[in-house]
């Protein structure tokens, strides 16, 4: 007995037999036919475990898979050859593949019948159909375009959408095949009434957000949109649309929307630092639902080695069919950068709404400002009326691709009714990006302001224009260009025009998507558009994709100030 145990310890201390490694080599065939056969014949993923009985039997079967691989691209006459030599641990498998006469399309005839068959969607999906006469026979392709298809359909409303016909018909001796697919499209549905699932706010809050009526033809970009509407609402959580099709009257499906509230209230702390506004902090408290109609707030305190600031604001948002969202603000602060102090007080109300593509906004405010640029000091009191349009369209907020923003106002106040001064500003900007390759993103940015006034000495520095900065002009300092007074002393000036140019490169990294970015930056401020004179900057930098938005590490010279040192630039936010 004890012989018989030590017999069995011994076995299981003995290494077992150690596994062959195979090298597999295809010849014959394309670089695009030898990939997918790699990715189907087993013996080319044996990897090194394999015993050697394995790989022969592997090898045995291996010629079988190739051809079982080549059929569904179209080449039904593969012939095959095979050879495998080696010894216990090292084996070598050569493959000989003449994929032979592939079999061609002789007649495709992609059809739709029934109520559908003028709709433009499915035609377009027909239309791109990927097998047409000529073409090598794909079983791949076959299936993408009658997928594409069906998916058309019940996106459009086909609902009850089904093919009558579907076939291949191959015929082996002349190497041809007919494919024919013919969708019978059926009724195209409707919308029925929609209910909202939620007892958080009034219904009528939002009705604005269905972007169909009862009635209208049914289409899944509908259903999207209302998804996406109701999950933009900071009311909600979660939106999960269902069409009730066992509840149908007719053509008319209900739709059903089952949204989860949100907590009430939202806390949000941050730390930073950007070369603009140095250390910088913030706190801000929401308030997203304070009541059954909807109304909101908020609460912020920032602060930096430029910038002190409460805000607060008040937004009533619209019930149906109503579309204007007011908004009651109110502002404190304290501002100081290198040329001037300022401290201000803010009251303000805004009427705003979606104009077609357009955010428009329109806005009273009163604002008091006690400030000193050079040997001045002064107080400003101006009742302020402005509007603003902005667009904004971008595949990717947080990390746009391509995309485009414009920003138009126009502000100003008069002396006659309660002001200090009279003035009018126009500003506009924009942004654009697109990619010109893969990873490679051109970027660009351009900005014109004026402030016209009679009283242009009494205006507070947040009517005067002034260039410089991570935003503006690379190279410079924050807020250090702009006309001088006869003490050297920046005051600002009426007019500005900046503009960039960058392109970066991001590509991933293990530590997240980085890049590398190269720029030129133009422009400046001054007394008038006739004196103008630009100043440029340009340089290179450092991209990262964070979670929460594209932090830039710059460094940029001034080209138009030649022996000026280097400055680097930190910043962090949205592209657009």
């Amino acid at each position: 007995m004890g012989r018989c145990l030590a017999c069995i310890a011994l076995l299981l201390l003995c290494p077992g037999p150690a596994g062959a490694k195979v090298s597999v080599d295809f010849v014959g065939v394309s670089k695009d036919l030898e990939r997918q056969i790699k990715a189907s014949v087993e013996i080319a993923a044996a990897g090194d475990e394999a015993s050697s009985g394995t790989i022969q039997s592997l090898h045995r079967r291996a010629p079988d898979q190739i051809r079982a691989c080549l059929r569904p691209m179209g080449f039904y006459w593969a012939q095959v050859e095979g050879d495998l030599t080696g010894s216990d641990d090292k084996w070598s498998a050569r493959y000989r593949v003449d994929a032979g006469e592939p079999l061609l399309v002789t007649r495709a005839h992609v059809a739709l019948e029934g109520p559908g068959q003028g709709d433009s969607i499915l035609l377009r999906a027909v239309d791109a159909f990927p097998l047409q006469t000529g073409d090598t026979l794909r079983h791949d392709h076959y299936e993408t375009g009658k997928k594409a298809i069906a998916l058309a359909a019940a996106a459009r409303g086909y609902l009850d959408a089904r093919f009558d016909s579907s076939v291949m018909r191959i015929d082996l001796e002349t190497h041809t095949c007919e494919v024919v697919l013919i969708l019978q499209t059926g009724p195209r549905y409707l919308y029925g009434p929609v209910r909202l699932l939620q007892d958080e706010v009034d219904p009528r809050l939002l009705l604005g957000s269905v972007p169909f009526e009862e009635g209208d033809s049914l289409d899944l970009a509908g259903l999207r949109k209302l998804q996406s509407n109701l999950g933009e609402a900071p009311y909600f959580s979660q939106a999960q649309v269902e069409l009730k099709r066992e509840e149908a009257d007719g053509l008319k499906i209900p739709v059903e929307v089952d949204l989860q509230p949100r907590k009430t209230q939202r806390y949000e702390f941050g730390l930073g630092y950007g070369t603009d506004t140095g250390v910088r902090g913030r706190a801000e408290v929401g308030f997203r639902r304070l009541n059954r109609r909807g109304h909101n707030g908020s609460i912020r305190l920032e602060a930096s080695e430029l910038e002190r600031s409460f805000s607060a604001d008040y937004r009533v948002p619209p019930l149906f069919p109503k579309k204007v969202l007011w908004t009651f603000g109110f502002g404190a602060g304290d501002f100081s950068p290198d040329w001037s102090t300022t401290r201000a007080l803010r009251f303000s109300v805004s009427p705003s709404r979606m104009v077609g593509v357009w955010r428009a906004a329109l806005a009273l405010s009163y604002e008091i400002d006690r400030f000193e640029i050079s040997v001045t000091t002064d107080t400003s009191s101006l009742l302020v009326l402005k509007t603003e349009w902005m667009f904004l369209r971008a595949d990717d907020v947080r990390q746009p691709r391509r995309g485009a923003r414009l920003q138009l106002g126009l502000r100003g106040s008069h002396d006659a009714v309660l002001s200090s001064a009279s003035f009018i500003e126009a500003t506009s900007e924009a942004r654009g990006i697109i990619t010109l390759l893969p990873d490679l993103r051109l970027l660009s940015r351009g900005q014109i302001n004026y402030t016209g006034s009679p009283d242009f000495e009494e205006l507070p520095p947040s009517a005067r224009q002034v260039a410089g900065g991570s935003q503006s002009v690379r190279g410079f300092d924050y807020e250090t260009l702009g006309p001088v007074d006869v003490y050297g002393a920046q005051v600002g000036g009426q007019a500005l025009i900046t503009s960039s140019v960058e392109m970066d490169f991001l590509f991933i990294h293990a530590l997240g998507r980085w890049g590398l970015a190269v720029f030129a930056d133009a422009g400046n401020a001054a007394r008038s558009f006739n004196s103008f004179h630009f100043e440029t900057g340009a340089g290179a930098g450092v991209r990262w994709s964070s979670p929460v938005g594209m932090l830039r590490l710059d460094f940029a010279w001034p080209l138009s100030q030649p022996g000026e040192p280097y400055r680097f630039h930190f910043s962090m936010g949205p592209d657009l």
